[in-house]
């Protein structure tokens, strides 16, 4: 997938290989198990004219990233805001990628992520 290796790549040129070329093992056993069903597309579960539910159906989780961002960015031109949440979604990378799609349409955008607990917050205990 050439959107993928781009987004991966982009993570490493940047400095931040932990969501680059260093994950992509974790990803290739991912697909093999399963766990990261490639070529699934966003299944838009309810929808207003500023926001989106949708379903990654275990696909990757940069393109069906791309696909969030993109839904967001069309509805935010035309009505000022636009709101996507993606579920059932595997790890989809460096978030910056993403929010530079917006930046490079003169948007801003937000974006975050949800995992497993790995690290304790600061002051926290692990």
């Amino acid at each position: 997938n050439i959107q993928l290796a781009d987004i991966i790549l982009d993570a490493s040129l940047r400095g931040v290989d932990t969501h680059g070329i260093l994950i992509s093992p974790i990803y290739a056993q991912r697909i093999r198990s399963g766990q990261i069903i490639p070529g699934r597309r966003l299944k838009i579960d309810k929808e207003t004219s500023t926001t989106a539910l949708t379903d990654a159906c275990q696909g990757l989780g940069q393109t069906t990233s791309v696909e969030g961002i993109e839904i967001a960015l069309e509805k935010a031109r035309a009505h000022s805001l636009g709101a996507v949440t993606i579920y059932n979604q595997s790890h989809n990378g460096a978030l910056s990628y993403y929010v530079r799609m917006a930046a490079d349409q003169n948007m801003v955008a937000l974006m975050f992520g949800n995992s497993t607990p790995r690290v304790a917050p600061y002051g926290g205990r692990a």
